[in-house]
């Protein structure tokens, strides 16, 4: 059985207390119908640390009560406070604003319980320090996002500003939307004077810094719709999984640009007015002391050893005549199929395209484990089923290469090898998904054709 955070075994006055305040709270009270108790923000096991701890553990900057209290990481919270002070001092012909009023912590105060039952662990902390760290945290999160625009690109990032997005996109760095919401409401990002709502926390930020950085192409229908309003990390998730054509219902709607332009328009000013994603970040932008480069070669011990269902590209294509084929851009895992029999064309497996970057592998290792943590809200295992996927396929740089020259695999700054290399290390996922997935019905497809092909020769 694992301890709890921080200080096992537990504070029983602190315990009784919270236990009290969540009692009395006006926001469980009055939500307490519509609440969904399960947790959505994690610790991830130590199976999967042992393999990568670098790719899952926050190397420069610890964000909410799992790793901000850390020492080793204490600098990251100095720059906090010293881009709060910036944000305050940011126009000297008008009053400061006062970040840690008494209303700004009480805005905190108020959603604490609906904050402590996003975690999958007992936070053993004090009320009043749960409201500094999401206060220091949400701040530092709406001010980074503020960095993207609709068309960042992530490859001219600088190294200090690479850094921080691994470590933002990390499952056990997640921040609540409830804290990033007041906060952002206590600052004036949100607020009816600026025609600003907390649905654009979501529909901009999120979506824009989701745009830049995720793997596999993220669905447009999240910048008029919160796809995952759990926090960063799950609008990325449940935007890939999204992805799928617009049915002519959805067409008959809003055009998603004009309504992304409006969007654009309404939350551009006040992040220019607030300056956010401006000096304030300057000094968390700033590389930081290298990690160990020996950790490629620790993950090469301990990945994950994978069993192969069906041949690689390379196998596929010379033995049984398979093509491949990139599929649209508004078409995602959950489009994935394989296509037989069809006249004047070789057997084809339609993938969708995937971009390796810096942080890549960061990103879908920690995707992976918050779904295979979230259990039970997505039977399916779709990204886990198409990670499984490609872990068969790629076994090699030549496969990469392959897939390279299709469409569906992109990127210029990992190597074919490093990328097959990355498949292996993160291995397959176990799990037994109660629905079928586009991905295990493509496998098993393929596994058909294989036994029909083998016959075939036999005769």
């Amino acid at each position: 059985m694992e301890e709890a955070v921080f200080s096992p075994p537990i504070d029983e006055g602190r315990w009784v207390r919270q236990g009290r305040r969540s009692l009395e709270s006006e926001h469980i009270l009055r939500q307490v119908a519509y609440i969904d108790f399960i947790p959505t923000i994690f610790q991830v096991p130590k199976t999967l640390k042992e393999r990568k701890p670098d790719a899952y553990t926050p190397q420069t900057l610890g964000l909410g009560p799992y790793h901000h209290l850390r020492p080793d990481l204490h600098r990251t919270h100095q720059k906090k406070l010293a881009q709060i002070s910036l944000f305050q001092d940011r126009d000297e012909d008008s009053p400061k604003t006062q970040f840690f009023s008494q209303e700004a912590f009480k805005r905190v105060r108020d959603i604490e319980p609906l904050i402590r039952v996003q975690y999958d662990k007992y936070l053993d902390l004090e009320g009043s320090t749960l409201e500094c760290i999401f206060l220091l945290d949400s701040f530092f999160l709406l001010d980074f996002l503020g960095l993207y625009k609709e068309n960042t690109d992530a490859s001219n990032l600088n190294q200090g500003h690479k850094e921080v997005v691994k470590d933002v996109l990390m499952l056990e760095n997640q921040i609540p939307h409830e804290a990033l919401e007041e906060v952002g409401k206590e600052i004036g990002l949100f607020s009816p004077k600026r025609h600003t709502s907390t649905q654009m926390l979501y529909t901009r930020l999120f979506y824009y810094f989701c745009k830049a950085h995720s793997p596999l192409k993220v669905s447009e229908r999240a910048c008029i719709e919160p796809l995952g309003r759990h926090h960063l990390l799950s609008f990325m998730y449940y935007s890939i999984i999204s992805n799928r054509p617009l049915t002519p219902e959805e067409e008959k709607m809003e055009d998603p640009e004009a309504m992304g332009m409006t969007t654009r328009w309404r939350i551009e000013f006040p992040l220019c007015e607030l300056r956010l994603g401006g000096p304030s970040m300057h000094p968390f932008l700033t590389p930081a002391v290298a990690v160990s480069a020996n950790n490629r070669k620790q993950e090469r011990k301990t990945r994950a050893i994978s069993r192969r269902i069906i041949p690689s590209v390379t196998g596929l294509s010379k033995k049984h005549g398979v093509d491949f084929r990139v599929l649209e851009p508004d078409e995602g895992i959950g489009n994935i199929r394989f296509t037989r029999h069809l006249e004047g064309e070789n057997p084809t497996i339609h993938l969708p395209e995937i971009t390796f970057r810096f942080d890549s592998e960061v990103i879908l290792r920690n995707l992976l484990a918050y779904e295979a943590a979230e259990g039970g809200r997505e039977p399916i295992i779709a990204l886990g089923r198409y990670v499984d996927l490609m872990v068969d396929l790629l076994q090699t740089a030549q496969d990469v290469a392959m897939l390279r020259l299709r469409g569906i695999v992109k990127g210029d700054t990992v190597s074919d090898g490093e990328i097959a290399e990355i498949f292996r290390g993160i291995g397959k996922s176990g799990a037994k998904p109660s629905t079928l997935s586009a991905s295990s019905k493509v496998v098993e497809e393929v596994q058909s054709m294989a036994v029909e092909s083998k016959k075939c020769r036999a005769w």
